[in-house]
């Protein structure tokens, strides 16, 4: 085979020529890039159609996790070893194809070749291309040549109408349709993806069935079922396992994510940011061996992140290992004072109160106090420490505190300070505010921080019905930057309705990041310390 460069090699800064594979890299994973196209305009389907058949060829070599890609964001997502791409021109009556196996690390050329092809040999030639240059067994695939460019040409038409008529006339060849519920979807068409979805021939591949599943997934476990099957059927795909932890964690659903993310160690073994979600994963399902183990793993890879030594802290909180955990706080305060504003310090006091050693855990939230909020109002130094006697089983000193603060005080100053009481008697008995208590902060309280703690206290505290309360949250959080805040606060509303949290069994709750009115309110059901 002739040895030529193409324009499109200087952009991977490539030298030398090679005929035939090399030693390929440890990490054997493939991106296959689309084909660059040399010639005129209207053969853009050539590089369109390349790309779905080598993907569909290789689709069964589970360690190669051969996967299409559009540019280099696209090799890197799916943490690809080798990247397989080249570049094309129409030659007589057919093209000329030259391609390229690259490096992804080093962008060195691995296996070259020039191939000639035609329309109707196009399936026989792209397996051509595999075994010589990748030394791969492509499997035979669905349809012929002239089906696999008629979807080439579909698909680069970029229309979801140019895709629905292809599979009409074409029902059996399973890769067409992930690419035309995406086009739905992208159009904002969901009830037209779902149709495609729910009129899948039986014969087409379990990949494409199990891609089309999870694009039309109607909620979260259903994407999360979706997912997991076509991890089973990917289980080297790193970013197939990456949105799969990801929807296990946003479900609580930890041994899944666990075992996802514990892939993801094996795959990419020096990744810390898996190391670290799995000994969190772990942590949530009660391990607290296999989670230290797995933090340790984190802290052995980047012995200097401040962050290792605070998640080793945390999961050993969360499984109630708390001296550990106090022991560990400190290290990570000690030897990284500005790591996040000093949270290490707050947590060791939670940490030491939760191990028995109140004296140590005042010196401790006092240190943080003096520290972090040196500058803060009187108010709201008054409602941090009340809060912190509170979770530490001094009722009557905290509410002491917030009444001495009220009557030492006016104006706005008054009314927040007897909103805090309030909210805490609230927390800590049930108590509810009379009529013409929130009237008075209705009006007292129309602007500033102190409006949004009343809004919060009205939404979840007034005596009103359950479902009211709900939609009342939604009304008052209808816009997208407040999706966070009703996410909260309906999860406050259901922990309030439901019985308070059992502390004699399971993972132990880490403490809260600050001082706000929802924790005070939730004092009954999601105490932070052990009494």
């Amino acid at each position: 085979m002739r040895c030529k460069r193409a324009a499109l090699l200087l952009l991977w800064g490539l030298a030398g020529c090679t005929t035939k594979p090399e030693a390929g890299p440890v990490n054997p994973r493939l991106a296959l890039q689309r084909f660059d196209n040399q010639g005129v305009e209207t053969d853009g389907w050539v590089g369109a159609a390349l790309g779905l058949v080598m993907g569909a060829q290789l689709r069964e070599d589970q360690p190669l996790a051969a996967k299409l890609v559009e540019d280099q964001q696209g090799v890197r997502m799916l943490g690809a070893g080798r990247t397989l791409t080249g570049d094309y021109r129409r030659k007589g009556d057919g093209f000329e194809l030259r391609a390229y196996l690259i490096d992804t690390q080093s962008t060195k050329v691995l296996a070259e070749g020039v191939y000639r092809m035609s329309e109707g040999d196009l399936v026989e030639k792209t397996a051509v291309v595999l075994r010589e240059l990748l030394g791969a067994k492509p499997v035979e695939i669905e349809a012929n040549s002239r089906d696999w460019v008629e979807l080439g040409k579909a698909w680069s038409a970029g229309s979801a109408e140019a895709l629905e008529r292809f599979v009409v006339a074409h029902p059996g060849l399973g890769a067409a349709y992930p690419l035309l519920v995406r086009q739905w979807l992208a159009a904002g068409r969901r009830a037209e993806a779902q149709a495609v979805a729910a009129r899948l021939p039986g014969t087409i591949d379990a990949l494409s069935r199990a891609d089309v599943a999870v694009l039309t997934a109607a909620d979260g476990p259903g994407r999360l079922a979706a997912l997991r099957q076509m991890n089973g059927l990917r289980p080297a795909d790193p970013q197939l396992a990456g949105e799969l932890a990801q929807m296990a964690e946003s479900l609580k659903e930890w041994a899944v994510a666990a075992e996802s993310l514990g892939r993801l160690t094996r795959l990419d073994a020096g990744n810390v940011d898996w190391w670290n979600r799995l000994g969190y994963a772990e942590a949530h399902q009660g391990k607290r061996k296999e989670a230290v183990a797995a933090i340790e793993q984190y802290r052995k890879l980047a012995p200097g992140d401040a962050n290792a030594l605070d998640s080793l802290g945390e999961v050993n909180y969360m499984n109630r290992n708390f001296a550990e955990a106090a022991r560990l706080f400190d290290e990570q305060v000690a030897r990284f004072p500005a790591f996040q504003n000093l949270a290490g310090m707050r947590k060791a006091a939670f940490a030491y109160a939760n191990a028995g050693n109140r004296k140590q855990a005042d010196t401790r939230f006092g240190d943080w106090m003096g520290r972090v909020l040196a500058g803060a109002p009187p108010s709201a130094a008054a409602w941090s420490r009340a809060l912190w006697l509170a979770r530490t089983g001094r009722d009557e000193e905290a509410l002491r505190l917030l009444a001495k603060e009220r009557e030492g005080s006016v104006g706005d100053r008054r009314a927040l300070a007897m909103l805090h009481e309030a909210a805490l008697r609230f927390g800590l008995r049930g108590e509810r505010p009379g009529v013409e208590d929130w009237k008075r902060w209705e009006k007292e309280l129309s602007q500033g921080p102190g409006r949004n703690e009343f809004v919060i206290f009205a939404l979840l505290a007034q005596e009103q019905p359950l479902e009211r309360k709900r939609q009342q949250i939604l009304n008052a959080t209808a816009l997208p930057q407040l999706a966070e805040l009703r996410r909260q606060l309906l999860e406050a509303l259901e922990a309030l309705e439901g019985p308070p949290a059992d502390l004699k069994r399971g993972v132990f709750p880490l403490p809260s990041a600050e001082d706000g009115i929802l924790e005070a309110l939730l004092f009954r059901k999601r105490p932070l310390v052990i009494r």
